[in-house]
Protein backbone atom coordinates (compact mmCIF):
# COMPACT_ATOMS: atom_id res chain seq x y z
CA UNK A 1 0.00 0.00 0.00
CA UNK A 2 2.69 1.97 1.29
CA UNK A 3 4.50 2.03 -2.84
CA UNK A 4 1.52 2.39 -4.24
CA UNK A 5 1.06 5.64 -2.57
CA UNK A 6 4.24 7.20 -3.53
CA UNK A 7 3.64 6.11 -7.00
CA UNK A 8 0.27 7.59 -7.45
CA UNK A 9 1.78 11.00 -5.83
CA UNK A 10 5.00 10.57 -7.69
CA UNK A 11 7.38 11.75 -4.43
CA UNK A 12 10.85 10.98 -4.54
CA UNK A 13 12.74 11.31 -1.31
CA UNK A 14 15.74 13.27 -1.16
CA UNK A 15 19.05 11.63 -0.50
CA UNK A 16 20.42 12.77 3.02
CA UNK A 17 24.16 14.23 2.78
CA UNK A 18 25.96 13.04 6.23
CA UNK A 19 29.41 13.98 6.31
CA UNK A 20 30.38 10.02 7.09
CA UNK A 21 31.62 10.44 10.80
CA UNK A 22 28.61 7.81 12.65
CA UNK A 23 30.09 8.38 16.33
CA UNK A 24 27.62 10.97 17.22
CA UNK A 25 24.46 9.02 16.05
CA UNK A 26 26.23 5.58 17.47
CA UNK A 27 26.43 7.59 20.73
CA UNK A 28 23.03 8.89 20.61
CA UNK A 29 21.66 5.50 20.12
CA UNK A 30 23.70 4.08 22.74
CA UNK A 31 22.66 6.67 24.99
CA UNK A 32 18.69 6.97 24.18
CA UNK A 33 18.89 2.88 24.83
CA UNK A 34 20.74 3.10 28.28
CA UNK A 35 17.79 1.57 30.00
CA UNK A 36 17.34 -0.79 27.85
CA UNK A 37 20.41 -2.81 29.50
CA UNK A 38 18.60 -2.85 32.83
CA UNK A 39 15.31 -4.33 31.28
CA UNK A 40 15.74 -7.98 31.43
CA UNK A 41 12.02 -8.20 31.32
CA UNK A 42 10.54 -10.20 28.32
CA UNK A 43 7.57 -8.34 26.20
CA UNK A 44 4.72 -10.58 27.32
CA UNK A 45 1.20 -10.74 25.36
CA UNK A 46 -1.77 -11.14 27.52
CA UNK A 47 -4.50 -13.40 25.90
CA UNK A 48 -7.92 -11.74 25.96
CA UNK A 49 -10.75 -13.83 27.60
CA UNK A 50 -13.21 -14.94 25.57
CA UNK A 51 -15.90 -12.69 27.32
CA UNK A 52 -13.71 -9.85 26.34
CA UNK A 53 -15.14 -7.57 23.47
CA UNK A 54 -12.23 -6.30 21.20
CA UNK A 55 -12.45 -2.24 20.28
CA UNK A 56 -14.39 -2.25 17.15
CA UNK A 57 -13.79 1.14 14.76
CA UNK A 58 -15.78 2.49 11.81
CA UNK A 59 -15.25 3.76 8.83
CA UNK A 60 -16.67 6.82 9.68
CA UNK A 61 -14.84 8.09 12.91
CA UNK A 62 -11.56 6.85 10.55
CA UNK A 63 -12.56 8.85 7.97
CA UNK A 64 -13.41 12.13 10.33
CA UNK A 65 -9.49 11.32 11.73
CA UNK A 66 -7.85 11.64 8.58
CA UNK A 67 -9.27 14.22 7.53
CA UNK A 68 -8.44 16.22 10.64
CA UNK A 69 -4.94 15.28 9.94
CA UNK A 70 -2.14 18.73 10.69
CA UNK A 71 -0.97 18.81 7.09
CA UNK A 72 1.96 20.72 8.72
CA UNK A 73 3.00 17.11 10.68
CA UNK A 74 6.13 16.14 9.91
CA UNK A 75 6.41 13.11 7.41
CA UNK A 76 7.09 9.51 9.63
CA UNK A 77 9.64 6.95 8.67
CA UNK A 78 7.53 5.46 5.54
CA UNK A 79 8.10 9.13 4.07
CA UNK A 80 4.26 9.59 3.12
CA UNK A 81 3.44 13.15 2.75
CA UNK A 82 1.22 14.04 5.23
CA UNK A 83 -1.41 15.54 3.05
CA UNK A 84 -2.16 12.22 1.14
CA UNK A 85 -4.26 11.06 3.57
CA UNK A 86 -5.56 14.01 4.48
CA UNK A 87 -6.98 14.63 0.91
CA UNK A 88 -7.78 10.65 0.44
CA UNK A 89 -9.52 10.03 3.38
CA UNK A 90 -12.55 8.87 1.92
CA UNK A 91 -10.50 6.46 -0.48
CA UNK A 92 -8.14 5.22 2.70
CA UNK A 93 -10.90 4.96 5.08
CA UNK A 94 -12.42 1.34 4.28
CA UNK A 95 -8.54 -0.38 3.94
CA UNK A 96 -7.72 1.78 7.42
CA UNK A 97 -11.01 -0.12 8.61
CA UNK A 98 -10.36 -3.27 7.76
CA UNK A 99 -6.23 -2.99 8.54
CA UNK A 100 -7.42 -1.30 11.84
CA UNK A 101 -10.09 -3.57 13.15
CA UNK A 102 -7.74 -6.94 12.45
CA UNK A 103 -5.25 -5.37 14.42
CA UNK A 104 -7.23 -4.79 17.79
CA UNK A 105 -8.64 -8.14 17.46
CA UNK A 106 -5.42 -10.09 17.06
CA UNK A 107 -3.86 -7.98 19.27
CA UNK A 108 -0.98 -7.61 17.06
CA UNK A 109 0.75 -4.13 15.91
CA UNK A 110 1.89 -4.44 12.31
CA UNK A 111 5.28 -3.90 11.84
CA UNK A 112 5.12 -0.72 9.44
CA UNK A 113 3.17 0.80 12.84
CA UNK A 114 6.39 0.13 14.79
CA UNK A 115 8.71 2.15 12.65
CA UNK A 116 10.03 5.10 14.18
CA UNK A 117 12.89 7.58 13.17
CA UNK A 118 14.51 9.68 16.35
CA UNK A 119 15.41 12.87 15.55
CA UNK A 120 18.31 14.38 17.97
CA UNK A 121 17.09 17.79 18.41
CA UNK A 122 19.97 20.34 20.01
CA UNK A 123 18.14 22.17 22.85
CA UNK A 124 20.42 25.16 23.47
CA UNK A 125 22.88 26.82 20.80
CA UNK A 126 26.00 24.66 21.48
CA UNK A 127 26.43 20.89 22.75
CA UNK A 128 28.26 19.91 25.94
CA UNK A 129 26.55 16.96 26.81
CA UNK A 130 24.62 14.25 24.57
CA UNK A 131 21.77 15.17 27.48
CA UNK A 132 21.83 18.39 25.71
CA UNK A 133 20.47 16.76 22.73
CA UNK A 134 16.22 15.75 22.63
CA UNK A 135 14.80 12.54 21.16
CA UNK A 136 12.20 13.95 19.16
CA UNK A 137 10.44 10.80 17.54
CA UNK A 138 8.79 10.70 13.53
CA UNK A 139 6.16 7.91 13.49
CA UNK A 140 3.99 7.28 10.89
CA UNK A 141 1.13 9.30 10.21
CA UNK A 142 -1.62 6.40 9.65
CA UNK A 143 -0.32 5.12 13.27
CA UNK A 144 -1.01 8.29 14.66
CA UNK A 145 -4.36 8.22 13.45
CA UNK A 146 -4.56 4.71 14.46
CA UNK A 147 -3.27 6.04 18.32
CA UNK A 148 -6.31 8.75 18.17
CA UNK A 149 -8.48 6.40 17.83
CA UNK A 150 -7.58 4.35 20.59
CA UNK A 151 -6.81 6.63 23.12
CA UNK A 152 -10.32 8.26 22.53
CA UNK A 153 -11.53 5.13 23.58
CA UNK A 154 -9.62 4.31 26.99
CA UNK A 155 -10.07 7.87 27.86
CA UNK A 156 -14.02 7.74 27.55
CA UNK A 157 -13.60 4.74 29.93
CA UNK A 158 -11.61 6.11 32.63
CA UNK A 159 -12.82 7.78 35.60
CA UNK A 160 -11.28 11.74 35.91
CA UNK A 161 -11.00 11.14 39.40
CA UNK A 162 -8.91 7.83 39.57
CA UNK A 163 -5.37 10.35 39.45
CA UNK A 164 -6.68 13.50 39.59
CA UNK A 165 -2.70 15.62 39.64
CA UNK A 166 -2.51 13.93 35.75
CA UNK A 167 -2.68 16.05 32.86
CA UNK A 168 -2.66 13.44 30.00
CA UNK A 169 -6.60 11.76 29.96
CA UNK A 170 -8.52 14.74 31.47
CA UNK A 171 -10.74 16.51 28.86
CA UNK A 172 -8.76 19.75 27.21
CA UNK A 173 -5.87 19.30 29.23
CA UNK A 174 -2.11 19.78 28.18
CA UNK A 175 1.24 20.24 29.70
CA UNK A 176 0.37 24.08 30.12
CA UNK A 177 -2.63 22.74 32.83
CA UNK A 178 0.27 20.99 34.75
CA UNK A 179 2.20 24.28 34.58
CA UNK A 180 -1.01 25.70 36.01
CA UNK A 181 -1.66 23.61 38.75
CA UNK A 182 1.73 24.00 39.85
CA UNK A 183 2.14 27.33 39.74
CA UNK A 184 -1.55 27.96 41.83
CA UNK A 185 -0.39 25.69 44.23
CA UNK A 186 2.47 27.58 45.26
CA UNK A 187 1.54 30.66 45.09
CA UNK A 188 -2.27 29.80 47.37
CA UNK A 189 0.11 28.78 49.65
CA UNK A 190 2.75 31.11 49.93
CA UNK A 191 -0.10 33.76 50.53
CA UNK A 192 0.06 32.60 54.13
CA UNK A 193 2.46 33.43 56.44
CA UNK A 194 6.15 31.89 57.22
CA UNK A 195 5.20 29.43 54.30
CA UNK A 196 7.27 28.30 51.53
CA UNK A 197 7.20 25.64 48.39
CA UNK A 198 9.79 22.99 47.41
CA UNK A 199 9.68 20.98 44.46
CA UNK A 200 11.64 18.26 43.37
CA UNK A 201 11.80 17.52 39.51
CA UNK A 202 11.78 13.69 38.36
CA UNK A 203 14.97 12.82 36.11
CA UNK A 204 14.40 10.45 33.69
CA UNK A 205 12.19 7.35 34.23
CA UNK A 206 12.11 4.18 32.13
CA UNK A 207 8.91 2.27 31.80
CA UNK A 208 8.22 -0.26 29.54
CA UNK A 209 4.86 0.85 27.68
CA UNK A 210 5.52 -0.68 24.41
CA UNK A 211 5.42 2.19 22.90
CA UNK A 212 8.60 5.02 22.32
CA UNK A 213 8.46 8.20 23.50
CA UNK A 214 6.68 10.86 21.67
CA UNK A 215 4.27 8.85 20.23
CA UNK A 216 0.52 9.67 20.93
CA UNK A 217 -0.01 6.84 23.16
CA UNK A 218 2.92 8.28 26.15
CA UNK A 219 1.26 10.18 27.93
CA UNK A 220 -2.03 8.07 28.35
CA UNK A 221 0.13 5.11 29.25
CA UNK A 222 2.76 6.50 31.92
CA UNK A 223 -0.06 7.72 34.02
CA UNK A 224 -2.31 4.96 33.77
CA UNK A 225 1.09 2.94 34.77
CA UNK A 226 1.55 5.28 37.53
CA UNK A 227 -2.04 6.17 38.79
CA UNK A 228 -1.15 4.97 42.14
CA UNK A 229 1.65 6.80 42.65
CA UNK A 230 0.36 9.65 45.34
CA UNK A 231 1.99 11.56 47.88
CA UNK A 232 2.59 10.08 51.03
CA UNK A 233 1.61 13.14 53.26
CA UNK A 234 -1.42 15.65 52.65
CA UNK A 235 0.89 18.79 52.36
CA UNK A 236 2.72 17.19 49.48
CA UNK A 237 1.42 17.12 45.62
CA UNK A 238 2.78 14.81 42.88
CA UNK A 239 1.91 16.12 39.11
CA UNK A 240 2.10 14.22 36.30
CA UNK A 241 2.84 14.92 32.45
CA UNK A 242 4.12 12.15 30.35
CA UNK A 243 7.15 11.08 31.59
CA UNK A 244 7.79 14.17 33.85
CA UNK A 245 6.59 14.32 37.26
CA UNK A 246 7.01 17.07 40.14
CA UNK A 247 6.31 16.86 43.46
CA UNK A 248 5.51 20.19 45.19
CA UNK A 249 5.89 20.33 48.77
CA UNK A 250 3.94 23.26 51.05
CA UNK A 251 6.23 23.56 53.67
CA UNK A 252 4.89 25.39 56.75
CA UNK A 253 6.93 26.26 59.94
CA UNK A 254 10.01 25.47 58.50
CA UNK A 255 8.89 21.89 59.55
CA UNK A 256 10.65 19.71 55.92
CA UNK A 257 10.37 16.12 57.33
CA UNK A 258 7.53 15.67 55.13
CA UNK A 259 9.45 16.95 51.91
CA UNK A 260 12.17 15.29 52.72
CA UNK A 261 10.50 12.19 53.28
CA UNK A 262 8.44 12.16 50.03
CA UNK A 263 11.53 12.72 48.09
CA UNK A 264 14.01 10.29 49.43
CA UNK A 265 15.09 7.68 46.69
CA UNK A 266 14.80 4.21 48.38
CA UNK A 267 15.60 3.69 52.01
CA UNK A 268 18.51 4.98 54.22
CA UNK A 269 18.43 3.34 57.78
CA UNK A 270 21.23 6.09 59.08
CA UNK A 271 19.48 8.84 57.89
CA UNK A 272 17.85 11.52 60.51
CA UNK A 273 15.35 13.74 60.13
CA UNK A 274 15.15 16.96 62.26
CA UNK A 275 12.96 20.29 61.95
CA UNK A 276 14.17 23.55 62.38
CA UNK A 277 12.83 26.11 65.65
CA UNK A 278 14.69 29.05 64.12
CA UNK A 279 16.40 30.88 61.29
CA UNK A 280 18.91 33.66 62.02
CA UNK A 281 19.93 35.47 58.99
CA UNK A 282 22.74 37.90 59.25
CA UNK A 283 21.57 41.08 59.97
CA UNK A 284 23.82 42.80 57.00
CA UNK A 285 23.27 40.11 53.86
CA UNK A 286 22.53 41.90 51.50
CA UNK A 287 21.10 40.02 48.43
CA UNK A 288 22.10 42.10 45.39
CA UNK A 289 26.38 41.21 46.49
CA UNK A 290 25.80 38.32 47.95
CA UNK A 291 27.57 39.78 50.78
CA UNK A 292 27.55 38.23 53.94
CA UNK A 293 25.85 34.85 52.76
CA UNK A 294 25.35 32.99 55.95
CA UNK A 295 22.65 32.29 57.95
CA UNK A 296 22.17 29.62 61.12
CA UNK A 297 19.80 26.98 61.61
CA UNK A 298 18.86 25.77 65.54
CA UNK A 299 17.64 22.45 65.06
CA UNK A 300 14.23 21.90 67.12
CA UNK A 301 16.26 18.96 68.98
CA UNK A 302 19.60 17.80 69.34
CA UNK A 303 21.82 15.57 66.96
CA UNK A 304 23.23 12.19 68.26
CA UNK A 305 26.94 11.60 66.60
CA UNK A 306 27.00 8.29 65.20
CA UNK A 307 29.74 6.55 62.97
CA UNK A 308 27.59 8.09 59.75
CA UNK A 309 26.98 11.38 61.56
CA UNK A 310 30.04 13.82 62.61
CA UNK A 311 30.16 17.15 62.81
CA UNK A 312 32.55 19.60 60.94
CA UNK A 313 35.45 22.09 62.73
CA UNK A 314 34.37 25.57 61.60
CA UNK A 315 37.08 27.84 60.31
CA UNK A 316 38.43 30.13 62.85
CA UNK A 317 39.16 33.62 63.05
CA UNK A 318 42.90 33.78 62.37
CA UNK A 319 42.51 31.27 59.46
CA UNK A 320 44.30 31.45 56.14
CA UNK A 321 43.73 29.82 53.26
CA UNK A 322 46.82 30.50 50.48
CA UNK A 323 45.97 30.17 46.72
CA UNK A 324 46.13 26.29 45.94
CA UNK A 325 44.45 24.90 49.19
CA UNK A 326 42.79 21.85 48.06
CA UNK A 327 39.35 21.88 49.24
CA UNK A 328 35.83 19.47 48.62
CA UNK A 329 33.25 20.14 47.48
CA UNK A 330 29.89 18.27 47.78
CA UNK A 331 26.01 18.40 46.88
CA UNK A 332 23.23 17.49 45.30
CA UNK A 333 23.29 19.82 42.82
CA UNK A 334 23.40 20.24 38.97
CA UNK A 335 26.01 18.26 37.38
CA UNK A 336 26.14 20.47 34.37
CA UNK A 337 24.64 23.97 33.72
CA UNK A 338 20.82 23.05 33.36
CA UNK A 339 21.76 19.16 33.92
CA UNK A 340 19.72 17.62 36.95
CA UNK A 341 21.65 15.02 39.05
CA UNK A 342 20.15 11.90 37.93
CA UNK A 343 18.50 9.40 39.58
CA UNK A 344 18.88 7.73 42.57
CA UNK A 345 20.56 11.18 43.42
CA UNK A 346 23.88 9.87 44.53
CA UNK A 347 25.72 13.04 47.10
CA UNK A 348 28.63 14.33 44.71
CA UNK A 349 31.94 15.51 45.27
CA UNK A 350 34.83 17.00 43.56
CA UNK A 351 38.25 18.90 44.37
CA UNK A 352 39.23 22.35 43.87
CA UNK A 353 42.01 24.62 44.53
CA UNK A 354 41.40 27.58 46.92
CA UNK A 355 41.61 30.98 43.98
CA UNK A 356 43.43 34.16 45.05
CA UNK A 357 40.66 36.36 46.11
CA UNK A 358 42.39 39.38 44.11
CA UNK A 359 43.14 37.20 41.01
CA UNK A 360 39.05 35.83 41.55
CA UNK A 361 37.86 39.38 41.78
CA UNK A 362 39.61 40.51 38.60
CA UNK A 363 38.31 37.54 36.70
CA UNK A 364 34.69 37.80 37.80
CA UNK A 365 34.27 41.95 37.82
CA UNK A 366 36.06 44.45 40.32
CA UNK A 367 34.37 44.38 43.78
CA UNK A 368 32.13 41.75 43.02
CA UNK A 369 34.55 39.08 46.06
CA UNK A 370 34.69 40.77 49.05
CA UNK A 371 36.72 40.01 52.08
CA UNK A 372 33.98 37.59 53.29
CA UNK A 373 34.14 35.40 50.20
CA UNK A 374 36.70 32.77 49.18
CA UNK A 375 37.06 31.39 45.31
CA UNK A 376 38.03 28.22 44.92
CA UNK A 377 37.70 26.11 41.32
CA UNK A 378 40.00 25.14 38.38
CA UNK A 379 40.26 27.99 36.39
CA UNK A 380 40.70 25.60 32.64
CA UNK A 381 37.00 24.60 34.08
CA UNK A 382 35.12 21.59 34.17
CA UNK A 383 34.77 21.48 38.19
CA UNK A 384 32.86 23.51 40.23
CA UNK A 385 29.52 23.98 42.21
CA UNK A 386 25.90 24.16 40.33
CA UNK A 387 22.51 25.29 41.07
CA UNK A 388 21.30 23.55 43.96
CA UNK A 389 24.41 22.93 45.77
CA UNK A 390 24.22 26.77 47.53
CA UNK A 391 24.55 26.68 50.85
CA UNK A 392 26.45 23.12 50.98
CA UNK A 393 29.81 23.25 52.50
CA UNK A 394 33.60 23.58 51.06
CA UNK A 395 35.51 22.03 53.59
CA UNK A 396 39.50 21.19 53.88
CA UNK A 397 41.67 19.21 55.94
CA UNK A 398 44.10 19.49 58.56
CA UNK A 399 46.20 16.48 59.65
CA UNK A 400 42.97 14.58 61.00
CA UNK A 401 40.80 17.06 61.27
CA UNK A 402 38.41 18.13 58.80
CA UNK A 403 37.45 22.08 58.67
CA UNK A 404 34.75 24.19 57.13
CA UNK A 405 36.35 27.03 55.05
CA UNK A 406 33.29 28.13 52.96
CA UNK A 407 29.79 27.95 52.63
CA UNK A 408 28.23 27.78 48.61
CA UNK A 409 27.32 31.20 47.79
CA UNK A 410 27.37 32.30 44.21
CA UNK A 411 29.10 32.11 40.78
CA UNK A 412 28.74 33.19 36.79
CA UNK A 413 27.38 30.09 35.19
CA UNK A 414 28.79 26.47 36.07
CA UNK A 415 32.37 25.29 35.83
CA UNK A 416 33.43 27.63 32.97
CA UNK A 417 37.18 28.71 32.51
CA UNK A 418 38.63 31.24 33.71
CA UNK A 419 35.37 31.60 36.42
CA UNK A 420 35.81 30.08 40.01
CA UNK A 421 33.03 29.55 42.10
CA UNK A 422 32.42 32.10 45.11
CA UNK A 423 32.09 30.94 48.90
CA UNK A 424 31.18 32.41 51.73
CA UNK A 425 34.28 33.01 54.02
CA UNK A 426 33.23 31.49 57.41
CA UNK A 427 36.30 31.95 59.13
CA UNK A 428 35.09 36.08 59.34
CA UNK A 429 32.12 34.77 61.14
CA UNK A 430 33.68 33.39 64.48
CA UNK A 431 32.48 36.76 66.20
CA UNK A 432 28.94 36.84 65.06
CA UNK A 433 28.66 32.99 65.36
CA UNK A 434 29.64 32.55 68.83
CA UNK A 435 28.10 36.16 70.41
CA UNK A 436 24.20 35.11 68.40
CA UNK A 437 24.13 30.71 69.65
CA UNK A 438 26.00 32.16 73.13
CA UNK A 439 25.81 28.05 74.81
CA UNK A 440 27.29 25.30 73.06
CA UNK A 441 29.50 26.98 70.81
CA UNK A 442 30.99 24.98 67.86
CA UNK A 443 34.78 23.82 67.83
CA UNK A 444 36.80 26.85 65.90
CA UNK A 445 39.92 25.57 64.71
CA UNK A 446 42.78 27.82 63.03
CA UNK A 447 43.96 26.44 59.27
CA UNK A 448 47.28 27.48 59.03
CA UNK A 449 48.95 26.64 55.91
CA UNK A 450 51.78 23.57 55.65
CA UNK A 451 55.16 25.14 54.39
Amino acid sequence: MWQGIQAITDYRATPLVCDGDASLPDALNDFYTRFEAQNNMPAGKTTPTPTDQALCLSAVDIRKTLSRINPRKAAGPDSIPVHVPRECSDQFADVLTDIFNISLSQAVVPVCFKTTTIIAVLKKSSMSCLNDYRPVALTPIIRKCFEQLVMKFIKSSLHTSMDPFQSAYSPNCSTDDAISATIHLSLTHLDKKDNYTSTSISSTTSLNTSSPQSCVLSPLLFTLLTHDCAAKYSSNRIIKFADDTIAVCLIRNTDESAYRIETLVGSNPYEVSKGVSKIIRHPKYNSFTNDNDITLLRLNSAVTFTDYIRPVCLAGQESNFPDGTSCWITGWGNIASGVWLPSPGVLQEAEVPVVDRIQCDSMLGPGLVTENMICAGVLEGGTDTCQGDSGGPMVTKQGAVWIQAGITSWGKGCALPGLPGVYTLVSQYQSWISSTIKQNLPGFVTYTPTP
